[in-house]
């Protein structure tokens, strides 16, 4: 029997409910609320996935989990970049090494090449790594 993925869903997000509060093609993580989502602040874990579109007047964000998608770049991508979130929710290139000491959300890999602030094709493909 065949089941239908679902890989695109509605967040509540945290904070005051508006339209825009949080903009379109940015990394979202877990919010404080259970079952809420939030920016992606930082290359911790809680990825959740990138907003489709900008939060609604109830405060609400589509947002892909899987998939290839747009993310603004937080600074110059390179198609084949490893990608975690900037403290602004934005993609930026990370480097994992093997000695690393810190555990950081990697949320997939760059598909083109982005300047800072532009966007940039991301296949989404959540992982742990050390940088």
């Amino acid at each position: 029997m065949a089941h239908d993925m679902n890989w695109n869903r509605s967040f509540a997000v945290d904070g005051a409910p508006g339209a825009g509060v949080l903009a379109g093609y940015l990394l979202i993580a877990s919010g404080v609320n259970a079952g809420n989502a939030a920016l992606s602040t930082a290359k911790a874990l809680g990825f959740v996935g990138v907003t489709k579109e900008a939060s609604d007047a109830r405060g609400y964000v589509a947002a892909a989990l899987a998939g290839v998608i747009d993310v603004i770049a937080g600074s110059n991508v390179t198609a084949g970049n490893m990608i975690a979130s900037d403290a602004n929710g934005k993609g930026a290139p990370v480097t994992l090494i093997n000695n690393g000491t810190t555990v950081t959300q990697v949320v997939g890999v760059a598909l083109t090449t982005a300047l800072a602030g532009n966007t940039f094709k991301l296949l989404i493909q959540p992982q742990i790594g050390l940088s």
